[in-house]
């Protein structure tokens, strides 16, 4: 079960984690469970036999696991791990139904929650960031949010000149150093921290020749 609350900007969860296990063997011998869940209902239905199906959400991610290892291609990729990929695959949810937030997998949802409210502006009624982009990256890297620090250091390198070979151990120590000056040089974030137009400035401030656009606004208004 997770409880959130949004105070003043910050996300705070209460959640319990719930362990399914084959049988009573397995769960005192601290064997590895069938799963590990923050559902509770979830947990109460199946915590005496095999887990068969979840909710909703999940079985749409399970079909696409099972698409991914039956019809994957294995192919490589720029961090050199290799991934087995499938082409032109979408997922929908209908978020009337609530958020498609997953129970099988663990989830960085407090993550997940400060990057919507992100793309979303809301940091930007916070003084501390009203007065930066709103694609810049300090608001997540304040709040140990930290998905997009690798795109932001990769423009700020450009900025700078710097030529770092990716993912050696020089380009993580400068990427970390990175994050830290975000996190306490306000004015070093400001000149190094932008993102530019991605995912929440398409949202909410879509340039065109007329006027620029609130896609979300908008699909509001249609909504009501």
């Amino acid at each position: 079960m997770i409880k959130t609350e949004i105070i003043n900007g910050k996300v705070f969860l209460e959640q319990r984690t719930y362990y399914i296990y084959r049988n009573k063997e397995d769960q005192l011998q601290d064997n590895s469970p069938l799963l590990i869940t923050s559902n509770e209902e979830l947990f109460d239905k199946h915590k005496h036999k095999h887990m068969e199906k979840t909710n909703k959400h999940d079985e749409v991610y399970h079909d696409l696991l099972e698409d991914i290892v039956s019809n994957g291609i294995k192919k490589k990729d720029r961090t050199g791990t290799g991934t087995t990929a499938v082409f032109a695959r979408d997922v929908r949810f209908n978020m009337g139904l609530g958020f498609p937030l997953l129970t099988t997998k663990k989830m960085y949802t407090k993550g997940i929650i400060y990057e919507l409210l992100w793309f979303l502006g809301s940091h930007m009624n916070d003084p501390m960031y009203s007065d930066l982009e709103q694609t810049n990256i300090k608001y997540l890297v304040d709040n140990n949010c930290n998905i997009w620090n690798e795109w932001a250091f990769d423009r700020a390198m450009k900025i700078t000149g710097s030529e770092i070979e990716r993912y050696s151990d020089d380009w993580h120590t400068a990427l970390a150093d990175y994050k830290k000056k975000i996190k306490e040089d306000k004015e070093y974030a400001r000149k190094y921290g932008n993102l530019g137009p991605v995912y929440g400035k398409q949202w909410v401030d879509w340039e065109t020749s007329g006027k620029d656009i609130d896609e979300l606004y908008e699909q509001y208004l249609n909504d009501k």
